[in-house]
């Protein structure tokens, strides 16, 4: 049975989403990209005392690309998440692979570069060294998801509805232009436009981030991929307004074989930049000819 795991707003939102949610995904302030909000390491023990004592999992995210000023403060966290009933970590760096045996952590790792969780070789390898989840990359087709739940013994985590992060840097691209021009700085969040479509992006603390500029929704794919025995159903609220991402995972909840195509056209209304990624859409690289 597939797990749903959802990424809250904020603190607040966490109440609302027990119900309809098996698993939550927390960042860490300063040793984590990609989320909405992060916490401190305090307020995370609360939080997972309090999810712990609703029989909710946890996953922490430590997916922050790590330098060398960072592996102290790495370590120093990995080692105080050892003492919290947590399900996982979620890592981007392997350096954090070397932390975790280094002190013999009892947590499990979730294998999370995004773009390069693409095939159940390395999914293998990566399982065969201890790691025992992963997150699939946001772009491979629904037939390459389905061949590598199928041929590995990790457990796997799709992302389904949300913004997909396209791009991270350390560098602050878009205060770093405000600097320049001397221009005013009111938000972290602005949005590029490009062909009619606009990309979230935020600039915060530890550098820049561009999304996606559809929210994708797989919905009606989770169906079959219950069927294969998918693990998990990654639903992010970054970006999205509260009331709709709720109603969203009561969604993911109650979808089946029989109103799977109702809802999806429900998602489709509630939106106006909803498609499916790459689920039917193969990446195809073009190398120009010599001239």
């Amino acid at each position: 049975m597939s797990k749903i795991m959802v990424i809250p707003k904020d603190r607040n939102m966490i109440e609302p989403l027990l119900d309809i949610s098996d698993a939550f995904l927390i960042g860490v302030e300063g040793l984590s990209i990609n989320l909405p909000v992060y916490f401190k390491i305090e307020e995370i023990i609360e939080i997972v005392e309090y999810l712990n004592n609703k029989n909710k999992e946890v996953f922490i995210s430590l997916n922050k690309n790590i330098k060398n000023s960072d592996l102290p403060i790495f370590e120093e966290i990995m080692i105080k998440l050892n003492n919290l009933n947590i399900k996982g970590v979620f890592y981007y760096d392997v350096a954090v692979i070397n932390l975790w045996k280094k002190n013999t952590l009892n947590y499990d790792l979730v294998w999370a570069q995004e773009h390069f969780v693409t095939n159940y070789d390395t999914c293998n390898y990566y399982k065969n060294l201890g790691v025992n989840y992963g997150l699939l990359s946001s772009e491979i087709t629904l037939e390459e998801i389905i061949e590598i739940i199928k041929n590995t013994d990790m457990k796997l985590i799709m992302p389904a509805f949300g913004y997909l992060p396209m791009f991270a840097s350390f560098r602050h691209l878009v205060n770093n232009y405000l600097d320049f021009f001397d221009k005013e700085k009111k938000i972290n969040n602005y949005y590029m436009e490009k062909e009619g479509k606009k990309y979230p992006v935020i600039d915060e603390y530890n550098g820049t981030i561009v999304y996606s500029g559809n929210i994708i929704n797989g919905l009606s794919e989770i169906v079959k991929l219950k069927e294969v025995g998918l693990d998990y159903i990654l639903l992010s609220s970054v970006q999205i307004e509260e009331a709709k991402f709720l109603k969203v995972v009561a969604m993911f909840n109650e979808v089946n074989i029989d109103n799977k195509d109702i809802l999806d056209s429900q998602i489709y209304e509630m939106f106006d930049n909803i498609d499916k990624g790459f689920l039917y859409k193969e990446t195809v690289y073009k190398v120009k000819k010599s001239e």
